[in-house]
């Protein structure tokens, strides 16, 4: 049924409060069939290191998805595996630098940091 439907969409967000600048992903779980919000996830702040040099890209926050799993390389250098339903993180894998995007082969979750290749099975 196309009301079980849902995609998941990726965004950077950056918030100015005055006193402080946060930067952060957040990915939104929406069904299609009329656009509502089914949940959202999000990452922990940029560090302040990766600010200075990095210029964001959609492809930056795009997920990859997976059965009853979406994979979502976070503004704060984790790999996170969330539950497709209901937006819990399943677990985390902290890496050394900016993450690409995770791809999928198989069960095993492929992405780059500081110039490596990484795969999670």
């Amino acid at each position: 049924r196309s009301s079980d439907l849902t995609v998941y969409v990726g965004v950077d967000i950056s918030e100015n409060t005055g006193s402080s600048n946060r930067e952060f992903y957040r990915l939104f779980a929406v069904h299609t069939d009329g656009g509502k919000e089914k949940w959202t996830f999000e990452t922990g702040d940029m560090p302040n290191d990766d600010k200075a040099c990095c210029v964001m890209t959609p492809l930056s926050v795009s997920p990859a998805i997976s059965d009853d799993t979406v994979y979502y390389s976070g503004s704060d250098r984790n790999l996170y595996a969330i539950d497709a339903a209901t937006g819990d993180q399943k677990w985390k894998y902290s890496a050394t630098g900016r993450l690409g995007a995770p791809m999928l082969s198989g069960s095993t979750v492929y992405f780059s940091s500081n110039g490596k290749l990484y795969m999670l099975e």
